[in-house]
């Protein structure tokens, strides 16, 4: 139920992007590529006894913003991270992938420079790995994200960006030794992690 009006929002962006598209105004979509690095994931336990996973991704996506008044802008924005390479310890990684769909609203300043923020109603991150007491493990986690980010203008439209990401992850799905659980969690078990993309984007 908590969701549900966030969704309603989020087609209700779409389609007020779409109708702008169609009547030829200021509407943009700038798909993006690039690499994540400095990512990390973990409770806060595991930050304190620095044994949280570390992981560098290939990311891609695209934002589908609406300018208004020329200096503001505001839209949907999907991303995919794949290509997942991470260490933790006893643990050896053979695949990952997360999905992030949200919002971005920003705003454009001089010498080609735009500064935003991002929020993910939808953030599901997982990998698969393995240890020595669990075999091959798959671990599914779900929650939310925000971002903030700044980019300016190389050449033409190409442009360099830089976005910071902080995740929440509320619940957890896992799979080992043929059973599968999933897990709410919160307080100590509350899992958190930090990504740096640094991408380059071609506006449509």
């Amino acid at each position: 139920m908590g969701l549900n009006w966030k969704f309603s929002l989020m087609v209700l962006g779409c389609l007020l992007s779409a109708s702008v598209a169609k009547a030829g105004s200021t509407f943009e979509l700038e798909p993006y590529a690039g690499y994540a690095s400095m990512g990390t994931l973990g409770t806060a336990s595991q930050f304190t006894a620095k044994t949280e996973a570390k992981y560098s991704a290939v990311m891609g996506g695209a934002r589908a913003t609406l300018k208004i008044a020329n200096f503001l802008s505001i839209g949907p924005d999907f991303s995919y991270q794949y290509g997942l390479s991470a260490t933790a310890p006893g643990l050896t990684f053979s695949s990952g992938n997360a999905m992030r769909l949200g919002a971005v609203a920003g705003i454009r300043l001089p010498m080609s420079l735009r500064l935003w923020f991002g929020y993910n109603f939808i953030d599901n991150n997982s990998a698969t790995f393995s240890s020595a007491t669990l075999g091959t493990v798959t671990q599914a986690y779900t929650g939310s994200s925000m971002k903030v980010g700044a980019g300016f203008r190389l050449i033409s439209s190409l442009r360099l960006n830089a976005e910071y990401f902080f995740m929440n992850y509320t619940s957890l799905k896992q799979t080992a030794l043929g059973t599968t659980t999933t897990t709410a969690l919160s307080g100590a078990s509350l899992t958190k992690g930090n990504m740096l993309l640094v991408s380059l984007s071609l506006p449509l």
